[in-house]
């Protein structure tokens, strides 16, 4: 039986609603501590490499007739598709621990007036196990309640953080050594390569016009990106680095918050509760690169698994969270590179070509 496509609408909403905000957290700081106002150049150019990213996939997804797993165990064979899928596995584990760490210290630094136990984050690894299990799906099902949500917050905190920002921070652009660029790129790669994402999502979704569909929406989303990034650099300067959760940081000081209330807490709210989401995305791509790697029969096991593991280290490793973040995205970059940018591009050059279907290619409706 035909398994139904989704609607290329539901893959807008999908990287409108997702992309933006998981970079709204501790990235915007590690950016600017590494580059300074040189910030948004290397933030460009991780956008950009995202954009070409997307598109080489998604255009390769356009010439594709059969599924991903399938496609490319009759290329390569039985052993590296495990290999394959399996190093996947690992990869989208080490960055959804990455993400679940700096969304806990997020949540102890800013939701509690005294530091609380790391078990309030417990709960999430429920909801995680239970998307595991209903499958990427019923994310892209919700994703046009959530892309409104994660767009009309962003847009809050930009209208009560413009007057605030002093644009002529940013400049000069490109008064930093060449190496403070690289090293800012380096670290926080972890936190890029969306496009990684649709190679697996991709089978999901009716081809046509996906390609284009895609990469637009790709590009506002990295537009929203990059102005999130500028603001926050011209709101703080020299001082950005140590404002660690920018989302929460930057529209503080915004004119209708007062000592009685912060409204912008409700678009903070939002976003922590849209990253709830966002940041089970690639929990539930590991546990399908694991059930697909190990062969497994169960939709149980592999969830359960993963879930269960990152629980237990986040427990275990509570009052260092920070120190392990930091070695992650500080001393992984090279897999990071390799994982995310140069391995699909490997493996999708030589699997997808065009098939004619009189004189005409899939690809030509991309």
């Amino acid at each position: 039986m035909t398994q139904r496509k989704l609607k290329n609408s539901n893959l807008v909403f999908f990287i409108l609603a997702f992309f933006p905000v998981v970079k709204t957290i501790t990235m915007p700081s590690i950016l600017a501590k590494y580059s300074s106002e040189g910030c948004l150049v290397s933030a460009i150019s991780l956008l950009l490499c995202d954009l070409l990213l997307t598109y080489a996939v998604m255009l390769a997804n356009s010439y594709r007739q059969q599924p991903l797993e399938n496609a490319i165990e009759q290329k390569y064979g039985k052993v590296i598709f495990r290999i394959f899928y399996l190093w996947y596995a690992i990869y989208f584990i080490l960055k959804s621990f990455l993400f679940c760490c700096e969304n806990a210290l997020n949540l102890q630094a800013n939701l509690y007036d005294t530091a609380p136990s790391i078990l309030i984050f417990v709960p999430f690894f429920i909801f995680s196990f239970y998307a595991c299990v209903s499958g990427i799906k019923s994310f892209f099902k919700c994703s046009a309640i959530l892309c409104v949500l994660s767009i009309s917050s962003l847009i809050f905190i930009f209208a009560l953080t413009f007057t605030q920002c002093k644009w002529e921070d940013l400049l000069p652009l490109f008064n930093r050594p060449i190496s403070n660029y690289s090293t800012a790129i380096k670290h926080t790669l972890f936190w890029f390569d969306d496009g990684l994402y649709l190679l697996f999502i991709s089978d999901y979704i009716e081809k046509k016009s996906a390609t284009t569909k895609a990469v637009i929406s790709t590009l506002v989303s990295s537009s929203i990106t990059a102005i999130f990034i500028a603001m926050f650099y011209s709101v703080f300067s020299f001082i950005a680095p140590v404002k660690l959760y920018a989302a929460t940081q930057m529209s503080k000081y915004g004119v209708i918050n007062s000592n009685i209330l912060r409204f912008d807490q409700f678009a903070y709210l939002i976003i922590i509760f849209v990253n709830v989401f966002a940041i089970s995305i690639p929990i539930i791509i590991a546990s399908d690169c694991l059930k697909k790697g190990l062969s497994l029969k169960s939709k149980y096991i592999s969830p359960l698994i993963i879930n269960l593991l990152l629980a237990l280290v986040i427990i275990f490793m509570d009052n260092k969270l920070n120190v392990y973040m930091a070695f992650l995205y500080k001393y992984l970059w090279h897999i990071v590179f390799f994982t995310g940018y140069v391995l699909p591009i490997i493996v999708i050059l030589p699997l997808y070509k065009p098939v004619s279907t009189n004189g005409k290619t899939d690809a030509a409706e991309a």
